[in-house]
Order: structure tokens, then C-alpha cells, then sequence
């Protein structure tokens, strides 16, 4: 009786051990890992960009829901770098650049894909170099991205 009692304790579990295995292998891929991003960001030109000091330049930027509820994801730029190395914390991006979204926040309904043009002026006293920019998305704990990088290369004024 008592063997009886222990292999079908063993059955049981085993049963729900295979449940359990059979149920997670063919659960859809957003369901399985809670870091996978649920939106995709593109930015448009992609790479190096180029600027004079002075001159104006806009950016796309393209973000797809992957079947996610309606959110709301509000844009920002945060300047990183400078010449590859971390920007002085004395200078802000503001005394070197100036920048607008064309939509801030963005409403990303399920499955949607929104556009906004950033658009970003560097100063007439500009030093050259390359900047590397962030273009951070809030709410990042609910959508799995923190944003995205791009570099802009800025040269003196002619």
C-alpha cells in the first residue's frame, strides 16, 4: 500500500511537471521572457549624422508596438558624449543644442506604429566634434527599452 502511495505521488508529479514544460514551450514568445522589448525604435537617417554649427538637422523616429496594450511614451534626448568620452557635467545639452519633438509624448496603440520628427539646432558656438545622443523612451519598465543611441558629427560654420 505504502509503494502504491509513492509511485503515484510520483505520477502526479511528473504529470504536472509536463504540464507545466508543454504549456511554456508553446506559450507565444512575448509571453515567455519579460525583458523581451515590446516596441521596436528606428531612427531615420540611421548612423553618423552631420551638422555645421549653426545648421539644423531632423531625425525620425519610428516606434512599432509588438501587441502590447495602448501606452503612452513620452521622448527625450539626453547627450552623452563628447569625442567618445563622457560629456563634462558642467555643460548642459541645452547651452550647446536646442531640440523639439514634433509628437512628445507619443500614444502607441496595440499593434500601431507612430512617427516623430525630432529636430535638433546646434549652437553657433558649438565646439566640433562628435556628440552621441540618447533618444531615451519613458516608462521603459513597462516596455522593455530604454531607447536608442545615434552620433552627430558637428563641424565649424563655413
Amino acid at each position: 500500500m505504502k509503494k502504491l502511495a509513492i509511485i503515484t505521488i510520483v505520477l502526479i508529479a511528473v504529470t504536472i511537471a509536463s504540464a507545466f514544460y508543454f504549456l511554456k514551450s508553446n506559450a507565444p514568445s512575448s509571453l515567455l521572457s519579460e525583458t523581451s522589448p515590446l516596441v521596436v525604435m528606428n531612427l531615420v537617417p540611421s548612423g553618423q549624422l552631420n551638422i555645421t554649427q549653426g545648421s539644423v538637422t531632423r531625425v525620425n523616429i519610428t516606434l512599432t508596438s509588438l501587441n502590447m496594450n495602448e501606452t503612452t511614451i513620452p521622448l527625450g534626448l539626453v547627450l552623452q558624449n563628447y569625442d567618445n568620452e563622457p560629456l563634462d557635467s558642467s555643460v548642459t545639452k541645452e547651452e550647446l543644442f536646442s531640440s523639439t519633438f514634433t509628437i512628445n509624448p507619443i500614444l502607441l496603440k496595440s499593434n500601431d506604429t507612430v512617427t516623430s520628427i525630432l529636430t535638433l539646432h546646434a549652437g553657433d558656438v558649438t565646439p566640433s566634434g562628435k556628440y552621441t545622443f540618447l533618444v531615451e523612451l519613458g516608462n521603459s519598465q513597462i516596455h522593455h527599452l530604454t531607447g536608442t543611441t545615434f552620433d552627430l558629427a558637428v563641424a565649424p560654420s563655413s
